[in-house]
């Protein structure tokens, strides 16, 4: 695109000035509506690219899962199970974009659960005496409750004032 740069303002009259500062407005406008048109289309196929883009991805997750559903259950028909998850160990090492989903299986797992409760229970304890009710209760408590019923229970309504589960 030639710019005005090159008419001599002195030897050009005002006329001509005007005529080629408008012809280059002109010009100017056609290239802004043409880049503009560009980016338009630019972004028309981006788009186009991400939506093709997630239906692919959406595809590919489809398939994995019912590749891994039928390699599974494939492996408990015929009891490959330890051999299916060595080999699924091993191939998901290598993979880059997509993982076959492990067996799942029940495990044992110990537990501790430690929780402070205070219940508050009025018992019945035949003695002499009020003392000699409180020895009795302290000396056998089993005798007169269950601890870990009642535990259970106070924990079930009230809910613990702490709790920490410690696996093991």
């Amino acid at each position: 695109m030639e710019g005005i740069t090159t008419l001599d303002p002195a030897t050009t009259s005002a006329d001509a000035l005007i005529q080629a500062l408008t012809a280059e407005r002109d010009q100017a406008r056609e290239t802004a509506a043409a880049v503009q048109a560009m980016c338009e289309r630019a972004e028309s196929d981006l788009n186009q690219a991400r939506a093709a883009l997630t239906e692919l991805r959406s595809d590919i997750g489809h398939d994995v899962e019912h590749l891994s559903d039928r390699l599974i259950s494939e492996a408990e028909r015929r009891g490959w199970c330890e051999q299916y998850d060595e080999i699924i160990d091993d191939v998901n090492g290598g993979m880059r974009c997509i993982v076959l989903r492990s067996r799942e299986r029940e495990y044992e797992i110990d537990v501790t659960i430690t929780g402070v409760a205070t219940i508050h229970k009025t018992l019945t304890v035949r003695a002499a005496s009020r003392q000699d009710a409180l020895d009795e209760f302290q000396n056998d408590p089993h005798s007169y409750i269950d601890l870990d019923e009642e535990l259970l229970d106070g924990a079930r309504r009230n809910g613990f004032v702490d709790i920490e589960i410690d696996q093991e």
